[in-house]
């Protein structure tokens, strides 16, 4: 099995203990991303754990996208101000991850957001166009 993995990077100016409350709140999600979402379960939320259903639309910009459901566990790292994720794709049994971690520099709070995407060998070939798909 071959990986797509990236990085976003993201600078935002705002309070970092803002930022970091709105990355650890998954209440957020099948509002504020609602184009994304098709469902939106929590199955747990104990300590830092946190376990989801979801099914979200492969190309969330099309009307008519297909759909891929999802159970994902997070792990809430506060004193390194991250979090790591796994979701299992239900149908495939892929599993693909996920980090998020903030630091400050010169008063913005800079987001490193670290993929690590399952692909098959056809996929594998179109992997820039898939990125460019992804980062739409």
């Amino acid at each position: 099995m071959r990986y797509l993995k990236f990085r976003r990077i993201t600078k935002v100016k705002t309070n970092p203990e803002i930022m970091l409350d709105v990355a650890y709140d998954y209440l957020h999600l099948p509002f504020k991303h609602k184009s994304s979402f098709k469902d939106f379960k929590v199955i747990e939320d104990r300590d830092n754990i946190l376990v989801f259903y979801y099914e979200t639309r492969i190309l969330s910009f099309l009307p008519m996208s297909p759909i891929i459901k999802f159970i994902s566990v997070r792990e809430l790292i506060p004193a390194k101000q991250m979090y790591n994720q796994v979701y299992m794709d239900l149908k495939s049994k892929k599993i693909f991850y996920h980090s998020w971690r903030q630091h400050i520099i010169n008063d913005e709070v800079i987001i490193n957001s670290d993929f690590s995407i399952p692909l098959n060998t056809f996929q594998y070939f179109f992997r820039k166009i898939l990125l460019i798909l992804i980062n739409k």
